[in-house]
C-alpha cells in the first residue's frame, strides 16, 4: 500500500481516500488535492488546516511538494463529513505576486532569480552552464509577476524554471536523466492515449533575416540571407516561413530553420502512459527522465522524455500518468554569435 502524509504545521494527516499531486517540467509549481473523512485519523470533529498553513507532502517517504495550504473546502450531511485540501509548492508565491519595476545590470540569470525570489524565502540553484551568462542589462516591468519576469529572461537562455519540490526554486534543462525501467504493452501500461500530429509540421521551413556582417549591409544583398531545412516525412506542400529574431548569415538562419524542423517533428508525438503505482525500479516517476517505451501498437521503440507526472490514488487504487514526447521537443536553439559576443563576460 504507497503511503501518503500530509505535513501541516507540523502535524501529520494519513489515511487519504482521495490524491491528486501534479509535477511537469514546465511548471514552475508542483500541485496537489487531497480528500479524506472527516472522521479518519488526524481529525477530531474540528479543522486544524486553514488556508496559508505551511505544508508538506511526502508519496512513500518521498517530499514532492513542500509549500503552503491554498484552499480548505468542508462538507457534511447527516451521515458524513470530510475536507478537500489544495495546495501548491512555495513557488506559487512567484506565480501569485507582482513586482515594481527594476533594473539589474550585468546580473546572472541565478542572480536576478535570487534577488527576486529572496523576499519570499525561495532558494534558487542551478545545474545550467548558461544560468551565469550575465544580462549586460535587464529590466523588470511594473505589474510583472515575479515568474514572468524570471520566465522572460529564462527564454533568453534556454533555461525552464522548476520547483526542487523542497521549497526553492530550480533553473534547469530537459536533461533527461535516464530510467532502466522500460514501459511494454501488455506488461506494465494500463492504459495508452497517444496522438501523432502534422498539425505543426512542414515540408519546407525557410528563415529569413538581414546580414549582421556590415560588409554586407547593402540591402539587395542582406535580403538573399536565408537558411532552408526540409521534413521529408511531410509529403504535400506545407512551407513555412519565419522571419529571423536576430541578425545573422545564411549558415546561422540554417542552423534555425533545422531547429525549428526538429523541435516541430518532437512535438509530434505526444503519449500519455497509465501505469500501476507511483514507483519504477530505481524510485518515483519524475519528469525530465528519458523513460524506454516499447509499443507495437504505436510504432513506438524508443526512449521518451518525460515532461509531467500526476500521482493518483482513488477507489482503484495508486496510479501514475505519465506524459512524453520526443526529447528533441526541448532541444535547445544555440544562440547567435553577435548575442554571445554582447553577453559575454
Amino acid at each position: 500500500m504507497s503511503d501518503v502524509v500530509l505535513q501541516v504545521n507540523g502535524r501529520h494527516y494519513i489515511g487519504w481516500e482521495r490524491l491528486e499531486v501534479v509535477r511537469s517540467l514546465e511548471a514552475v509549481t508542483g500541485v496537489f488535492e487531497a480528500e479524506m473523512s472527516a472522521q479518519l485519523p488526524g481529525l477530531d470533529g474540528r479543522n486544524p488546516i486553514r488556508p496559508g498553513d505551511a505544508c508538506s507532502l511526502k508519496l512513500d517517504g518521498e517530499t514532492v511538494i513542500t509549500g503552503y495550504v491554498d484552499d480548505v473546502a468542508l462538507r457534511y450531511d447527516a451521515r458524513r463529513s470530510g475536507i478537500t485540501v489544495r495546495g501548491r509548492d512555495a513557488t506559487g508565491d512567484l506565480v501569485d505576486c507582482s513586482l515594481e519595476g527594476q533594473q539589474f545590470k550585468n546580473q546572472t540569470l541565478t542572480q536576478i532569480a535570487a534577488a527576486l525570489a529572496g523576499p519570499f524565502g525561495i532558494a534558487v540553484s542551478s545545474n545550467v552552464q548558461d544560468a551565469a551568462t550575465p544580462f549586460a542589462s535587464f529590466a523588470v516591468e511594473t505589474g510583472e509577476t515575479v515568474f514572468e519576469a524570471l520566465e522572460r529572461a529564462a527564454r533568453q537562455r534556454g533555461v525552464l524554471l522548476n520547483s526542487d519540490g523542497a521549497g526553492g526554486l530550480e533553473l534547469t534543462q530537459a536533461q533527461g536523466i535516464p530510467v532502466a525501467t522500460t514501459l511494454q504493452r501488455g506488461v506494465n501500461i494500463l492504459a495508452v492515449d497517444g496522438t501523432a500530429s502534422w498539425r505543426e509540421r512542414h515540408d519546407t521551413i525557410l528563415v529569413k533575416g538581414q546580414s549582421a556582417n556590415p560588409l554586407q549591409a547593402v540591402a539587395a544583398v542582406a535580403a538573399q540571407q536565408l537558411g532552408r531545412a526540409a521534413d521529408t516525412e511531410i509529403t504535400r506542400h506545407r512551407p513555412l516561413v519565419l522571419a529571423a529574431e536576430d541578425q545573422g548569415d545564411g549558415p546561422d538562419y540554417k542552423t534555425r530553420a533545422e531547429w525549428e524542423r526538429g523541435v516541430r517533428y518532437a512535438r509530434g508525438v505526444q503519449v500519455d502512459v497509465t501505469v500501476q503505482g507511483w514507483r519504477h525500479a530505481g524510485g518515483l516517476w519524475a519528469p525530465n527522465t528519458l523513460i524506454p517505451l516499447q509499443d507495437d501498437w504505436l510504432g513506438i521503440d524508443e526512449p521518451l522524455l518525460c515532461t509531467a507526472v500526476s500521482y493518483r490514488l482513488d477507489e482503484s487504487g495508486t496510479t501514475a500518468l505519465l506524459s512524453l514526447t520526443r526529447p528533441g521537443a526541448y532541444k535547445l536553439l544555440p544562440k547567435p554569435a553577435a548575442e554571445a559576443s554582447l553577453w559575454a563576460t
